[in-house]
């Protein structure tokens, strides 16, 4: 089976679905909590005291 060319319009769509998915991602993953942190620091709150105490 022949592989398609990607050219012009088909190229530049598939190109900028990858930035998007790859800029949607990181917006909510490292962005989003540097800029409104109060949410986790709230999780946090929560979740340290029942996390086990390491020893080392």
């Amino acid at each position: 089976m022949a592989r398609a060319r990607l050219k012009g319009w088909r190229f530049g769509a598939l190109f900028a679905g990858m930035i998007a998915a790859v800029g949607g991602t990181l917006y909510f993953t490292a962005i989003q909590p540097m800029l409104n942190p109060e949410p986790y620091k709230q999780m946090r709150e929560q979740v340290v005291p029942k996390l086990p105490k390491r020893t080392t």
